[in-house]
């Protein structure tokens, strides 16, 4: 005889990272954008189209990717301690790696290509 809990997981619990495949869901929407942009970059249509779909499987995954990023975003909010907090840790996040790629740009890229 078996017995069923209820669930009993909150939304909280349900965006905690350990108990979520957000980043699997993410990382398969990432591969389809660069597998439709390797049918393109090749010289053939669009992934799907062989299959007579309308849509290009980067669409699909750029919207997956977008719709699943703004659930993220979302619940980061939510958990936050207020919205200080919450612009706080997209700023500590986001800027560095901008700034890292903005220096890289200027000084590793922009020099091979530019003469001054």
């Amino acid at each position: 005889h078996l017995m069923f809990k209820p669930a009993t997981m909150t939304i909280a619990d349900t965006f905690r990272p350990s108990n979520n495949r957000f980043h699997t869901i993410r990382h398969v929407a990432a591969l389809a954008v660069l597998v439709d942009h390797g049918f393109i970059v090749s010289g053939h249509p669009h992934a799907l189209s062989y299959l007579g779909f309308q849509i290009s499987l980067g669409v699909l995954g750029v919207a997956v990717f977008f719709i699943l990023s703004g659930a993220l975003i979302t619940a980061s909010f939510l958990n936050s301690r207020s919205w200080l907090d919450f612009v706080w840790r997209r700023l500590l996040r986001i800027y560095p790696a901008y700034f890292d790629c903005l220096l890289f740009t200027a000084f590793v890229i922009c020099p091979d290509f530019v003469a001054l």
